[in-house]
């Protein structure tokens, strides 16, 4: 049976890219850092850049996008994002236009061998988007950028084999981290970031509708640490009874460097 392929090349708020591969299908969830260090990371895993078939953006922030200039000029592949992402990235790619598709906040759309169904999220970016990734029997769903749990996640997201979730930053390290005041009020704002302590709250919610292997990612430089972002959210769902590495798989994106790779 083919497998999908599933790896984070890098998180944080100084680059996202996930690479998502199934069959002869290969994408990319958003492109922040560099066309070098993005085909240098997929060299590392056996891929190479120039078979990527699209890539899915889920807002505009550079963190998330900053490669997308380059990766159009050298490489044939579609663009998809919402009209409000594609609208603020369209100047730095409107030479391109025939390879720039737009999609809605609730679109499924089919990109090969794959399955692509867009849900809203809460961040303070225009029309911010997750993605459920349909490949086969297999369901992957990639949720950063979390201002608040909206209720719509709690539907969208539930039941996925696989979660990328956001666990930006512990509380008390944001007030005591060197960020400004204004930066810690946006983080924390319901347009913000995604706490360790609210990712933990939904990491039982997904667990406790069928999800399989969590992996915790974009997490603050300043504000959050691996093994805090892994032992808070353990330590919540432990509260609702839930035993990692029996009920549930759980690992942690290190911020900028490569995650695990994971075979559905």
């Amino acid at each position: 049976m083919e497998q999908l392929k599933f790896c984070p090349l890098f998180s944080g708020s100084n680059g996202n890219s996930i690479f998502v591969s199934y069959k002869n299908t290969k994408i990319l969830i958003d492109c922040g850092c560099s066309f070098k260090r993005i085909k240098e990371s997929l060299a590392m895993i056996d891929e190479d850049i120039n078979r990527l078939d699209a890539v899915f953006l889920t807002h505009a922030h550079t963190d998330h996008t900053s490669a997308l200039p380059m990766m159009m000029k050298h490489l044939d592949l579609k663009v998809c994002g919402t009209k409000g992402t594609l609208i603020e990235v369209y100047p730095k790619i409107c030479d391109y236009s025939d390879q720039i598709f737009q999609i809605d906040r609730n679109q499924n759309v089919g990109v090969l061998d794959l399955r692509i169904e867009s849900f809203p999220v809460p961040h303070d970016a225009c029309q911010t988007v997750g993605y459920n990734i349909y490949a086969g029997n297999k369901t992957v769903s990639i949720l950063t950028d979390v201002g608040h749990l909206a209720e719509n996640l709690y539907t969208d997201v539930a039941g996925k084999d696989l979660v990328f979730l956001e666990a930006n930053h512990d509380l008390n390290a944001l007030e005591n981290c060197a960020y400004p005041f204004h930066l810690k009020v946006r983080i924390r704002g319901d347009e913000g970031h995604l706490s360790n302590e609210n990712s933990g709250k939904f990491a039982t919610h997904l667990v406790n509708n069928g999800t399989k292997k969590i992996i915790l990612g974009h997490l603050s430089g300043e504000a959050n640490t691996t093994q805090l972002a892994y032992e808070t959210v353990k330590d919540v769902l432990s509260t609702g009874g839930i035993k990692t590495n029996q009920d549930v798989l759980l690992s942690v994106s290190e911020r900028g460097c490569m995650g695990e790779m994971v075979l559905l």
